[in-house]
């Protein structure tokens, strides 16, 4: 898997159990005015099946132009299963052949303070990541562009790692900052124990934090204190990128935007100086592509993040009938 050599690389230590795999490394030195990363989640599966709604998805983005991608947890469905791992990457299409950052979901951490099979495919190691208990290879801080991007370990001690984020956050001048996890605070089922993080989140001006677990497109109201408050953080979860689809939908006083589209979605994420302008897609009953939302991330007074749609979406029309009771499924 990848790990983060420590001079400004992300490498691969480590080797797939029936085929060598070669990584692009992320360079973190750049300074690139302008980047692109792509934003997937809950690909868990357990078949060769299942695992191939993941490979719809990376076939029709295998043109796309974009730096590398973040996957926000729940990569396989059960942490200890190399045959699910090897379905993964044999699925992951283009994707493997660009920067690849995972997160830990529930599903790739046996326990608080083991995630074997994930740091033997996947460590990300740096030099700042967070302190004992928190898992080696779990979490990582570093630069890109003109963006600080933290990923934190949401199945460890939340505690060590609140107090390591406001440390990397307190040092980073970036104008962008992104947080990348896989239990968000302002989730689909609600509010939840990694609320711990939120005001930090408030204190340093977070702009946007990715997430996954729901399985589901959701985008919030910029947040401030748990409440839509204009310059706060936009929390967005892009939805299961495989075969695991939420079915219902329990509308929270958070949500922007909230919608089952029952097939697999990603985001593009775009940085530049100006704004992260985030573009969400899913494959629709023809086997293409096509928009669920799309909106800007602004500053104003340099400072504050400004949230603006960027035109309709065909999914944002029948927004009202997306929105469906939680049916409890398993995530």
């Amino acid at each position: 898997g990848p790990r983060y050599s420590g001079d400004g690389e992300w490498t691969y230590t480590e080797f797939k159990r029936t085929k060598e795999i070669s990584a692009v490394p992320l360079d973190t030195e750049t300074d690139k005015s302008e980047f692109s990363f792509l934003h997937v989640s809950d690909t868990q599966a357990s078949t060769g099946s299942q695992f191939a709604e993941w490979g719809r998805l990376t076939a029709l983005l295998a043109n796309e132009n974009y730096d590398f991608t973040i996957h926000t947890g729940d990569i396989t469905d059960n942490n200890d299963n190399t045959a699910e791992m090897d379905m993964f990457y044999e699925n992951s299409g283009s994707i493997m052949t660009k920067p690849f950052i995972p997160v830990v979901g529930n599903h790739d951490q046996k326990s608080t303070t083991y995630a074997k099979l994930f740091i033997e495919y996947f460590g990300n190691t740096h030099g700042t990541e967070a302190p004992s208990p928190i898992p080696e290879g779990t979490t990582a801080s570093f630069d890109y562009g003109t963006a600080h991007f933290i990923v934190l370990n949401t199945e460890s001690d939340l505690e060590t790692q609140k107090q390591w984020l406001e440390s990397e956050l307190s040092k980073t001048d970036k104008k962008w900052k992104i947080v990348a996890m896989h239990r968000s605070p302002y989730g689909a089922a609600g509010v939840n124990d990694t609320v711990i993080f939120a005001p930090i989140f408030d204190k340093y001006h977070v702009d946007l934090v990715i997430h996954g677990h729901d399985h589901l497109y959701l985008r919030s109201a910029p947040l401030y204190n748990g409440k839509k408050t204009p310059g706060g953080t936009v929390y967005l979860e892009s939805g299961s990128s495989g075969s695991k689809q939420e079915n219902g939908i329990a509308k929270q006083t958070y949500d922007e935007v909230c919608i089952s589209p029952k097939s697999p979605t990603y985001s593009k994420i775009t940085v530049s100086d100006g704004a992260i302008s985030v573009k969400a897609e899913y494959i629709d009953d023809t086997g293409k592509l096509k928009c669920i939302d799309k909106f800007d991330i602004t500053k104003y007074n340099g400072t504050y993040a400004d949230v603006k749609e960027r035109g309709a979406c065909g999914m944002r029309s029948g927004l009202s009938d997306w929105r469906l009771r939680n049916t409890g499924l398993k995530r």
